[in-house]
């Protein structure tokens, strides 16, 4: 079972500072400790990690300095103060635990370049303070990047992936309306991106682009362009998962024998350069893929949770599982008439095909009844003459 590939980022540079910073501030988080470290307040405003103490008597009572001095009642509170301190030293203990590795992340995380920034410092707050100051951009270089990038996503990819344009496009729109850069103000972006994605799907694109000035209009509230982009994502998996279906609809046959399904049960008679990626992520057919298909599983086979809930959410989708099942039908068909070609006829092990034979015999003295004669095989399975009587010696061909 292969287990999915994680992507780790490196902080190399200004570019990764956000994105790595993100990474940090998560696994801080998840620590409990994020108050700690967090580079955006100065030394005197982070709160310091210390070690709670053991309640003493003066604690319930200041007049007195021993438990013996206590009264019952005392006594009692002195009691609920420790079993909190051992809850409080627990969370201490993990707290400070995950301090440390924080540290070693960050250290593991960072181009040698800037590891000498994380060297001698006391804690590590100072530590991502250093690396803030050195390595983080300016916010007015930060915005001179967004806008090149965001003007170079309002033309239509050619060679870069869908989904990565897509993903661009919701990045880039975020990290601007934190700035708030005039680019994103307003519905401009919504026109933008209906604008740069026209060349992909054009006939979306117009229908969006009529809808949102009618919108607009009539004084309704338009959506925001994370659901324009969401929309235009599903429209295109399902546009997709047509394509593929209508270059599949009408399999080539011989002699009622398929020689180009989508079952992948018989063999093409050109191999396919095509790579078909699965919902599964690998480079296969649905008909192929182990996560769809039962039949494709071999011996001994489990399945990653990770990738199984990933099938499970894109079965979800109509196209999607539409034609998934389309794709077990296939498979289902060709195993019933391999079934059936295995069990019919004779019991022969004869192939499907197409093969002509020709015979002549001429002869001037003999009396064979079949010379000046031809015979011709059309490359029926079961081949007859009318006459047996002339053949001489007769023989079973195969």
């Amino acid at each position: 079972m292969q287990s999915p590939n994680r992507t780790s980022i490196i902080l190399t540079g200004p570019n990764d500072w956000d994105e790595w910073l993100e990474v940090v501030k998560t696994k801080a988080e998840a620590g409990k400790v994020w108050k700690y470290v967090d580079p955006s307040k100065p030394k005197d405003e982070v709160e310091t990690l210390t070690r709670p103490e053991v309640p003493k008597a003066k604690d319930v009572n200041p007049a007195k300095n021993t438990i013996s001095e206590l009264t019952p009642d005392e006594l009692d509170e002195l009691k609920l103060l420790r079993y909190d301190f051992k809850h409080q030293l627990q969370l201490y203990e993990r707290q400070d635990a995950a301090l440390s590795t924080l540290k070693s992340f960050i250290q593991e995380t960072v181009s040698q370049t800037f590891l000498s920034y994380t060297f001698k410092k006391e804690s590590t707050h100072d530590v991502l303070v250093a690396l803030r100051q050195r390595v983080a951009p300016t916010d007015r270089a930060k915005k001179l990047e967004l806008t090149q990038r965001y003007t170079k996503l309002k033309k239509a990819p050619k060679s870069v992936n869908i989904e990565a344009w897509l993903q661009s496009w919701e990045q880039t729109y975020t990290e601007c309306k934190d700035l708030k850069l005039p680019i994103v103000e307003d519905n401009l972006p919504l026109y933008d991106f209906l604008y740069a994605a026209s060349d992909i799907a054009s006939e979306f694109t117009a229908v969006w682009t009529v809808n949102l000035q009618a919108m607009e209009e009539d004084n309704k509230q338009l959506p925001d362009i994370f659901r324009i982009i969401g929309l235009f994502r599903d429209h295109q998996r399902l546009a997709n998962v047509r394509k593929n279906k209508a270059a599949s609809a009408f399999p080539t046959t011989l002699k009622d024998q398929a020689l180009e399904t989508s079952s992948g049960d018989t063999k093409d008679p050109k191999p396919d350069s095509k790579k078909w990626t699965c919902i599964c992520g690998d480079e296969h057919r649905f008909s192929a893929c182990p996560y769809l298909i039962v039949s494709k599983r071999p011996q001994g086979w489990t399945a990653d949770p990770e990738v199984q809930k990933k099938v499970d959410e894109k079965l979800k989708q109509a196209g999607v599982k539409k034609a998934v099942e389309k794709a077990r039908q296939n498979v289902a068909k060709g195993k019933e008439k391999e079934k059936e070609q295995s069990t019919t006829g004779s019991g022969s092990t004869e192939k499907a095909g197409v093969f002509m034979t020709a015979s002549y015999t001429a002869s001037n003295s003999s009396d064979y009844s079949l010379h000046d004669s031809f015979i011709l095989d059309s490359g029926g399975n079961s081949p007859c003459l009318q006459l047996m009587q002339p053949l001489l010696n007769p023989h079973t061909c195969i």
